[in-house]
């Protein structure tokens, strides 16, 4: 049988085909090979390269499994084999010091840009971790996971900008670089400084809400979602969530808490604000059965103003406890004696309905000894018996609290509060 002595020669095989041979052949002597076939001499030349590029930038198999192999030993590690100590491998080593000549050199070679360090990061958390925007971009433009965990399955690179030691601006840059390459938002805690780091973090939060709504529905262990988290932060931000995902509005907490609970409770005027002119869940009860302001008339009388100014808030909605926001402010008032703005500001609101509990609270305070009176005491008392009497038909049962008003006649106190009197006097016929 005769054989064509052309279709016998190496350079009939395909490129493919001799790449497999050369690899069973050091480098030398793929080299010597190379140079005899003057045909392919090209395409091995850029194998050899790429080859040569390769075991420069990165650590033989067997290294990654000695120092993972001795890390996973957990307190039997050697100190030479401490994450701190681990050798720096040139690839690493062009994506710390920022040399992306070098760095594109690897990648260009064919490089796996998904490659790990020898202490378990991917190349781009490595860069994440150290700040280096240009090496991240690098190894993004050629194809490196923006989501790709380290070793252990626990960090992303996006978890490695967010708590990175660098300075602000390069943590934003580098924040910014990942989620617009697709990296997505995997814990709230993340999630918390990307609103943090920044002076206006709503950019970064729309990019991440592009990026995927994944993260919207995360929780914390005691039942926070992103709402819940985000009023702390402000009015704007958290409109942008709701725009997102408005189901989130009646979301609670493991103890029944809407984010308007929270940002009451916590102070987050802003965003309280914003959720009250929504009113959508302004009457809704807590685990406890508070509303948020029962909530409110704990803190302070600016919060409380936001749900009086709106008309459509119950404000004589009983607690778990059965107490009226109104009744709940006198006790506190009773307590510790700093309350006065609160009640006086419900007390204003023609909407407020003086119950039981609260005249029983009133009396407890009337009975004090006068000498014992705040000035605070002696005006709400008096808005109070005045309210009172209106709601009951006038004076007609102004006799409930006829120990408060002998206390007052008979109390020289009385004459120093008469332009308060005829200023609440004024407010009682409506002036």
């Amino acid at each position: 049988m005769a054989f064509d002595r052309a279709s016998l020669s190496l350079t009939s095989l395909p490129n493919e085909l001799l790449y497999m041979i050369t690899n069973d052949l050091d480098i030398a002597s793929a080299s010597k090979l190379s140079r005899t076939c003057i045909s392919f001499h090209q395409a091995l030349k850029e194998h050899i390269e790429g080859e040569m590029a390769r075991q420069d930038a990165l650590p033989l198999q067997q290294d990654y499994d000695l120092i993972q192999q001795k890390l996973s030993c957990g307190k039997n590690i050697d100190k030479q084999m401490s994450p701190e100590n681990i050798p720096e491998e040139n690839m690493a080593w062009a994506v710390k010091r920022g040399r992306v000549d070098i760095l594109q050199r690897y990648l260009t070679a064919g490089v796996d840009p998904n490659s790990y360090t020898l202490s378990g990061k991917p190349m781009v958390s490595y860069a994440a971790c150290e700040g280096q925007v240009e090496s991240a971009r690098i190894l993004l433009h050629y194809g490196a996971d923006p989501c790709l965990r380290n070793r252990c399955g626990v960090q992303t690179p996006l978890g490695y900008a967010v708590c990175g030691k660098f300075d602000k601006s390069r943590r934003v840059a580098m924040i910014e670089l990942l989620l617009r390459a697709g990296a997505k938002i995997t814990s709230l805690e993340h999630f918390r400084l990307i609103c943090y780091i920044p002076e206006d973090p709503e950019p970064l939060v729309r990019l991440a809400v592009r990026s995927g709504r994944e993260f919207l529905a995360l929780r914390d262990r005691c039942g926070q979602t992103v709402l819940h988290k985000v009023v702390r932060y402000s009015a704007g931000l958290t409109a942008l969530i709701l725009e997102a995902a408005p189901e989130l509005l009646h979301e609670r907490t493991s103890d029944g808490k809407t984010a308007l609970h929270v940002a009451v409770e916590h102070g987050y005027e802003a965003a309280a604000r914003y959720l009250i002119a929504r009113n959508e869940i302004t009457n809704e009860v807590d685990s406890h059965g508070q509303t948020a302001l029962h909530i409110a008339v704990s803190r302070d009388v600016t919060t409380v103003k936001l749900f009086t100014s709106c008309p459509n808030i119950e404000l004589n909605r009983l607690s778990g406890s059965h107490q009226t926001p109104l009744a709940l402010a006198i006790s506190y008032h009773l307590t510790y004696g700093c309350y006065f703005d609160i009640i006086d500001n419900l007390l204003r609101s023609p909407r407020i309905h003086i119950d039981p509990d609260a005249v029983r609270a009133i009396k407890h305070i009337s009975r004090r000894k006068s000498s014992f009176w705040t000035s605070g005491d002696v005006l709400f008392l008096l808005r109070f018996v005045w309210v009172y009497a209106k709601q009951e038909g006038y004076f007609s049962h102004f006799k409930i609290c006829q120990a408060l008003v002998l206390a007052l006649l008979t109390s020289p106190i009385w004459f120093a509060y008469c332009p308060f009197i005829v200023d609440l006097i004024g407010v009682g016929f409506g002036v």
